[in-house]
């Protein structure tokens, strides 16, 4: 609703390069005020910025078609059934679906140990950590900044799939790893590799799932026409 059906690959690009930003300035950001104001006056924080995303989502003025009257009252497990079912439906988006649901659950335990392991064990310094964090962030930003060209030269699907991969593969040096400053260069080499494709990834994966939902209600295909080389 927001923008242009052909723009959408590069708004989609746009907001996951907010995101990243966010993510990495963010992180910092939080630690800096938390070592300032203290955990509870953060959360206040934290608290008004979500206020303030409100109030600018609320400034939107995009006009949108009126909802379609619907018969009687709706329950959420209805529209919980009826998404799902839709996804069920869907091979496209159910085997995108499948795969990062996969990967996120491999990634959120992997994560859960990651700092810990690398302070810890590996002995690098808050600061080094500050670091390496900062580099993947720009990996990130560059990711999601180059989606759209990376989309156009090589296709949307091949960019989802390499994301998949190189997201396991980039923790393989985690096996090997020992303290030192080359460990920890390395570590934030692959960490930007493994966050550009991530980004880049999450981008083409936003707009293969809006194109397939178009396309699954029988609309033109010139909509999505950067999309269709994924589908076929």
């Amino acid at each position: 609703m927001l923008v242009e059906p052909d723009l959408l690959q590069n708004a989609n690009s746009r907001l996951g390069a907010a995101s990243s930003v966010a993510d990495s300035a963010g992180s910092n950001a939080g630690a800096a005020l938390v070592g300032a104001i203290g955990a509870a006056r953060s959360v206040i924080v934290d608290v008004l910025s979500y206020l303030v995303s409100a109030l600018l989502v609320w400034r939107i003025r995009t006009p949108e078609p009126a909802a379609a009257p619907t018969a009687g009252r709706r329950s959420l497990a209805r529209d919980i059934g009826e998404g799902l079912r839709y996804v069920v439906g869907q091979p496209t988006i159910r085997t995108v679906i499948a795969a990062l649901s996969t990967l996120s659950f491999g990634l959120a335990i992997m994560n859960t140990y990651w700092a810990y392991y690398l302070l810890a064990d590996l002995r690098v310094s808050p600061t080094a950590f500050g670091v390496i964090m900062g580099v993947g962030g720009a990996g990130s930003l560059a990711g999601a900044l180059l989606a759209p060209r990376i989309a156009s030269r090589i296709g949307i699907g091949p960019t989802i799939i390499i994301g998949f991969a190189v997201s396991p593969l980039a923790q393989v040096p985690l096996l090997f790893a020992g303290p030192g400053l080359r460990w920890q260069i390395v570590l934030a080499g692959t960490l930007c590799g493994q966050l550009f494709w991530a980004a880049a990834s999450g981008t083409s994966q936003r707009s293969l799932s809006w194109g397939t939902s178009v396309l699954s209600h029988h609309s033109s295909l010139e909509p999505v026409k950067g999309v269709r080389v994924a589908l076929y």
